[in-house]
């Protein structure tokens, strides 16, 4: 329950209950500005959201040094020719909100590092907001992380902040991505889209545990799970990675949302399948219920 009392009054009168006594109430105030007020109270329950889908998911007892419970990293990912300023902007909107963390290459990536293979795990470790600007595209360091994010299924969001009439067509694949665009400024808009795509994103991996716990799937199954529709790319890079650790007996599942892949596209994937991960089916939960 999150209790935000307009006043003190009402805070006072409702901790006079027993039963809620034990609450934590939030300060009004907390949540800044008066017109932003309603925003930043949807934000945090998204936010909260998050963290309670994530509960059962958390694995192996944290190491001291890790993030702490329910932790969101937001990876800005911009060209600097001409996304500077929006990525600016955005970074300081993020770190004026305590409780979200932001991602920014030339703040987080420590001296000496292999800053390639840094960025490469600050994507598959982060929620990916990607500022396409008139040049995002073209530039090398872009098109990679967008791939990275493909390859390794981190949610992500697209802000379109083009201002062209006219674009070529991309080759980057955008195509699983909600669209955002901000003309009136509203950074806001984008945080939403972000914490509900990553909200999205574990509410399938819990129900993907639940089906562990009803038996829906065997309890010693490999399994590698998607939260949208996988493409090629994605599924090749699954599929190696099932590939090097089959065992002999065990079961390996690749599942994602329902509904299946399209005509051809699903052909093609279990082709796909067959060839670099023999062991393993490809599935959606409607599918996996037929099959076992």
């Amino acid at each position: 329950m999150l209790a935000i009392p307009l006043e003190e009054g009402l805070a006072r009168r409702f901790l006079a209950f027993k039963q809620l006594q034990s609450l934590q109430v939030r300060p009004i105030q907390e949540l800044g500005e008066f017109a932003l007020r309603p925003t930043m109270l949807a934000l945090l329950a998204l936010h909260e959201s998050r963290r309670v889908l994530a509960l059962p998911l958390q694995g192996e007892p944290k190491k001291p040094d890790d993030p702490p419970y329910g932790y969101l990293r937001l990876f800005i990912s911009h060209a600097k020719i001409d996304g500077l300023p929006l990525a600016h902007s955005l970074r300081y909107l993020i770190k004026s909100i305590k409780w979200l963390e932001a991602f920014y290459d030339v703040d987080d990536l420590p001296e000496g590092s292999d800053w390639a293979l840094e960025l490469e795990r600050g994507v598959a470790s982060s929620l990916i907001i990607v500022l396409r600007t008139e040049v995002y595209d073209s530039r090398y360091w872009c098109q990679q992380e967008v791939i990275w994010s493909d390859r390794y299924c981190t949610p992500a969001v697209l802000v379109d902040a083009r201002t062209a009439l006219n674009h070529e067509a991309s080759t980057l694949p955008f195509a699983r991505l909600p669209i955002a665009r901000v003309p009136d400024g509203n950074l806001m808009r984008i945080l939403s889209m972000a914490l509900r795509e990553g909200l999205r994103f574990l509410l399938f991996a819990r129900s993907v545990e639940e089906m562990k716990q009803t038996g829906m799937l065997p309890p010693s199954v490999q399994l590698r799970v998607f939260s949208y529709a996988p493409s090629m790319r994605a599924l090749l890079f699954a599929c190696r990675s099932l590939a090097a650790k089959a065992e002999q007996e065990a079961k390996q599942f690749i599942l994602y949302p329902d509904p299946p892949l399209g005509e051809g596209e699903y052909e093609a994937a279990l082709a796909l399948v067959a060839e670099h991960a023999p062991k393993a089916k490809l599935l959606t939960p409607q599918t996996l219920a037929t099959s076992v």
